[in-house]
């Protein structure tokens, strides 16, 4: 998946970051439509995120429904393969603040996006770990299902 492709995939539907599986904070996503065309634009906001209460690596990441590739979106780089903080490692682990509305993506454009469906997830990683293919959670979204058609 191109760089380009991924951010027109992320903003594609309204995600709900419960971070229940493992008892993390609430995170909300929202995106300004469901369904987008293949070629469009769109944004992505974290609108309500109660705060961890202690130091993480916060992260946004999509792939195809079933694929196996997986990008994470970074906030200087977009998006990038491998498990990546969105601040990016050199910021180091953060404990973010109660947030209100956050733009993650505004206005991404996008052109010749597959027709397909993605998941897009957000949670949190336990600065705790120390395999980057054995992520520890503080908490991870229900994966959001969202399409290009």
């Amino acid at each position: 998946m191109k760089r380009g492709v991924a951010c027109a995939v992320a903003a594609a539907a309204v995600a709900v970051c419960a971070a229940a599986k493992a008892g993390g904070p609430a995170m909300v996503l929202e995106t300004d439509k469901t369904t987008y065309e293949r070629n469009d634009s769109i944004t992505l906001h974290v609108t309500n995120f109660g705060g961890a209460g202690v130091p993480n690596w916060p992260f946004v990441r999509i792939g195809r429904e079933g694929g196996p590739e997986v990008l994470y979106l970074t906030q200087k780089r977009g998006f990038v393969r491998g498990p990546t903080p969105y601040l990016g490692f050199e910021a180091g682990p953060v404990d973010l603040p109660r947030i209100e509305n956050y733009p993650l993506l505004r206005n991404a454009r996008f052109r010749g996006m597959p027709a397909d469906t993605y998941i897009l997830e957000g949670g949190l990683v336990d600065i705790s770990t120390t395999d980057i293919n054995d992520l520890k959670y503080l908490g991870v979204s229900d994966p959001v299902e969202l399409r290009v058609e």
